[in-house]
């Protein structure tokens, strides 16, 4: 919600729409979100080759 600055509706549907791109569970999202930010781990990256 801070980084996209918006209301929590809009970031719901932005977990969805990365959990629909990605192939993973919605809380697998917000989980990786969530220790990225701590520094705990980086983010995952797809390459389309």
């Amino acid at each position: 919600m801070a980084q996209n600055r918006c209301n929590r509706d809009a970031a719901f549907q932005i977990l969805v729409k990365a959990s629909s791109y990605r192939n993973i569970k919605l809380k697998e999202v917000a989980a990786i979100i969530i220790s990225g930010i701590g520094g705990e781990r980086e983010f995952p990256t797809t390459y389309d080759e």
